[in-house]
């Protein structure tokens, strides 16, 4: 009951967050709401026992990637008075509706469609936990050629 409880909290704070990271008109607090998603990400992350990928998501992308773009915003002048950054037209306006509705309704399509294939998506708590210490060690042993070209590239 915890679990659940704990995915409808996280869940609904990545979603509020992120349509204010849309709706948002400041693009520095558009982006600071983008920071509260990836944190929101992060608790799903460790809802589901994946501790590394939740502290990866939340030191990568929310301490590095979204600071530096909270960065870039701060840098650029975002004052707009008097100019106009976006242009009004019909046909484009239409054509974005079209566009996002058709991408919206895909992707409500493919989420029905794989849970009646395939019954509620669940985690499975018998598969077996993978732990920061044997995902290393399979990194450095078996892997580390493979590791050291990715490094390269």
């Amino acid at each position: 009951m915890t679990e659940a409880l704990t995915f409808y909290i996280f869940s609904g704070i990545s979603i509020v967050s992120a349509l204010m990271v849309f709706f948002s008109s400041n693009p520095v607090k558009s982006v600071l709401w983008l920071v509260t998603v990836m944190v929101g990400v992060s608790g799903l992350f460790f809802n589901l026992s994946a501790p590394f990928v939740a502290m990866v998501q939340i030191l990568v992308y929310a301490g590095a990637v979204v600071i530096l773009f909270l960065f870039v915003v701060m840098i650029f002048d975002m004052k707009t008075e008097g100019k106009q950054v976006f242009t009004y037209g019909t046909l484009s306006s239409g054509l974005k509706v079209l566009f996002a509705g058709g991408f919206s309704g895909f992707i409500v399509f493919q989420i029905f469609f794989q849970i009646d294939r395939f019954g509620y998506l669940v985690p499975d708590r018998s598969a077996p936990q993978y732990e920061v210490r044997n995902l290393s060690k399979i990194i450095f042993t078996d892997y580390v050629f493979l590791f050291e070209v990715l490094g390269l590239l």
